[in-house]
């Protein structure tokens, strides 16, 4: 029996739903576990990630982030990413192969990971490598993959700095890349890099001291690159002190591209214009932002100068979410909004475009002060959902030693903005990441997946220490603008089930006989099953408040009686307490040995119970007449209980749960705690697992799902 145990344990080991959070916010989950080859201690630790999506196929989805973040020295042991197949439901995670001496390259260090989706499904990893020990001489360079991930070739070399001395040297840093997936534009397909050159050069008649944004492309998908050109020139050829930082460029609707940016001279956020899709800068800065003011959050490291930029593809317009004081007497920093606002996607020839951008606008809300920074913007292509995650401490009591992810969306454009709702489904302490010089790393930035379509879900990816050491997560986030059910079944179901043949309200895709609508009112998961609530002593169960989904209708009672037929309202009386930032209510009966069914009435008209342990289904819909349906065991009439009447099967028993059918001497559907091991008809022992729907048959050896559609 070796071979079930370790079934058995396997399967102990799935994810359950972790704390409740908005109903349009999907479940946290870890990107996956640690690669081996990581050494221990800050070589477990993650830090900077991001994350993009397929135009063409939604579904797909890659991450990357640094892997095994060294404290104090910068850089990390090596890259890596992680690939959804399915919406970010499920991911593989690996090292970055072949890039750092931990996974046979030949690289000491990396770090500044982004990640690259093209329309024919390449997948590309860009990151900065330290050639030496220490980042001396850093080189930028590329991976690809054609097969969704399983395999990537050797980094391909974008670009090197130089570095002859401590007066004399040039370090690329905080790169950045935009693949153009807008098809049947003149660039499609192409590859854009930019980065900062920080350069040191002083001999006879020179004096630099400067940080400039270069840029470099690729047509055959990375095999060569252009020759950089400077999208920030300096001031003159023998003397420069301008300072540029944080590069964000984004193809436009005909292929052009724009690339937005820090001026640390200006205190300001600048975009520059290329007609030709990075070949060229013509046309000088436009402002985005003037008097930006920094703000550096206490306790972390958190890249107060990188601003986060995403673009409409389809009219162009450039959104941008950064963080700023309000003055420079401002104790904390907020987070601001701008976006531009174009009459055309299209440019007169020889003319760089009228961005008209917005006024800032502060959207990370109006609770007390506390530290927000770093936000993540997604825009989808119509350029009207836009969605921020960010930092936020509201619920530390101390300055800045633990944190969340909060989020904000809009479904007008950005006019207006939802109040802040949270990500993450804890509060994690700051000092499991690794330490750095300036605080605690969990990354300069962060990334966040747009939705490419309105039946879509953005994808959020962060990390936290919610665990013993810093990990990537992730998290969907669904249309706010949506029916409220909609969009929980959006952030929790996945696109192809919620397309699938026999979806709908009372379908139970988890097989756990919980329909979809019961899974939704009481906050459940509807892609893991679920253990049957245990009545007792005292019984809690959760709801959605009242004042969450304005078009449900739903009153919650408790009740004796074996079944629906025989139900009498309770004596006993349920505490109430928010829970899930008050978007839902824990109901608990204590002392309650009488409670024996919760009835939860639908809209006045479904009338679902919820049954004490001894029931075959637990969730059963009263269709009055002793009549009840179960997503377990379909119709059931229940008038001479502990007889059923089943539609199909006919007469069978109920024995506490287990159901026998007397005419094929056999036991159909009974439960786990109580009969674990059935006996057959066919001289064979059945083993059903306690909390998913998975059977162990001794005759064939093997593990098969039950289906519970049928009797």
């Amino acid at each position: 029996m070796s071979r079930l145990f370790l079934i058995l344990y396997i399967l102990s080991l799935q994810p359950g739903f972790a704390g409740l959070l908005a109903p349009w916010v999907g479940p946290n989950i870890r990107l996956g576990e640690d690669p081996a080859a990581l050494p221990a201690g800050d070589g477990l630790n993650q830090a900077e990630p991001h994350v993009t999506r397929s135009s063409a196929n939604p579904d797909l989805i890659l991450a990357t982030f640094q892997e095994g973040r060294y404290s104090l020295v910068g850089g990390a042991v090596s890259n890596g990413y992680a690939v959804s197949m399915d919406g970010g439901f499920s991911w593989s995670r690996g090292l970055n192969p072949r890039l750092t001496l931990v996974s046979g390259g030949s690289y000491y260090r990396a770090t500044d990971p982004v990640a690259g989706i093209a329309n024919d499904g390449t997948l590309y990893l860009n990151s900065l490598v330290s050639v030496d020990e220490a980042f001396g001489l850093g080189r930028l360079v590329l991976q690809r993959s054609f097969d969704f991930g399983d395999t990537w070739s050797d980094p391909l070399t974008i670009y090197t700095g130089r570095n002859f001395s401590s007066i004399n040297q040039v370090f690329p840093d905080k790169n950045w890349m935009a693949v153009n997936d807008i098809g049947g534009t003149a660039t499609e397909g192409r590859i854009v890099v930019t980065w900062t050159d920080f350069r040191t050069i002083r001999t006879p008649g020179l004096d630099i001291d400067d940080y400039l944004i270069m840029s470099s492309y690729s047509d055959n998908r990375g095999q060569t690159w252009s020759e950089p050109v400077f999208v920030t020139p300096a001031e003159s050829e023998t003397y420069s002190r301008f300072q540029y930082q944080g590069s964000q460029p984004v193809f436009l609707p005909h292929g052009d591209l724009a690339i937005v940016y820090h001026n640390f001279y200006g205190s300001r956020i600048e975009v520059k214009y290329s007609p030709d899709g990075g070949q060229s800068f013509p046309y000088a800065a436009d402002r985005m932002h003037n008097n930006y003011l920094l703000y550096d959050a206490p306790n972390m490291r958190d890249g107060s100068f990188l601003p986060s930029v995403d673009v409409s593809s389809e009219s162009g317009d450039i959104y941008l979410a950064y963080t700023s004081k309000d003055s420079a007497f401002d104790t904390y920093g907020h987070i601001y909004f701008v976006r531009s606002r174009r009459d055309s996607p299209d440019i007169p020839n020889n003319a760089a475009p009228q961005w008209n951008f917005t006024q800032p606008l502060k959207i990370s809300g109006v609770s007390p002060e506390r530290v927000v920074c770093t936000p993540a913007i997604s825009v989808s292509p119509d350029g009207r959902r836009v969605t921020v995650f960010f930092y936020d401490s509201r619920h530390d009591p101390g300055q800045n030693a633990a944190g969340d992810f909060y989020c904000v969306q809009s479904v007008d454009g950005g006019s207006t903005w939802s109040t802040p709702f949270r990500l993450s489904d804890q509060t994690f302490p700051l000092n499991r990441a690794t330490q750095t010089n300036r605080g605690y790393m969990l990354g300069d930035y962060f990334g966040i997946a747009a939705p490419m379509g309105p039946d879509q879900a953005a994808v959020a990816v962060w990390v936290g220490t919610p665990l013993e050491t810093a990990d990537p997560w992730s998290a969907r986030i669904a249309d706010t603008g949506m029916d409220v059910m909609d969009s929980w079944m959006q952030a929790n179901v996945s696109y192809r089930q919620r397309t699938g043949p026999g979806f709908g309200p009372f379908s139970d895709g988890d097989r756990d006989g919980i329909p979809l609508l019961l899974e939704y009112i009481t906050g459940q998961s509807p892609m893991m099953p679920e253990t049957r609530t245990q009545f007792g002593d005292s019984i809690s169960v959760n709801r959605l408040h009242p004042g969450t989904d304005p078009d449900l209708a739903l009153e919650v009672a408790a009740g004796t009686g074996l079944w629906p037929g025989e139900w009498e309202p309770s004596t006993a009386t349920a505490q109430s307490n928010p829970v899930g930032e008050g978007y839902w209510d824990k109901m608990t009966w204590s002392g309650s040995g009488s409670v024996e069914q919760i009835r939860f009435l639908v809209d006045g008209d479904q009338p679902w119970h919820l049954l004490k342990n001894g029931s075959p289904s637990q969730w059963v819909l009263d269709l009055g007449n002793n009549r009840v349906w179960s997503p377990w065991l379909g119709y059931l009439e229940t008038t001479h209980a502990p007889w059923l009447f089943h539609s199909r099967l006919g007469w069978v028993y109920d024995l506490r749960g287990a159901l026998f059918h007397p005419g094929m001497n056999v036991y159909l559907m009974p439960m786990p705690q109580h009969y674990p091991w059935i006996y057959t008809s066919r001289e064979s022992f059945i083993y059903l697992h306690d909390r998913l729907p998975w059977v162990y048959d001794s005759l064939t050896g093997g593990w098969q799902r039950v289906d519970q559609s049928s009797g």
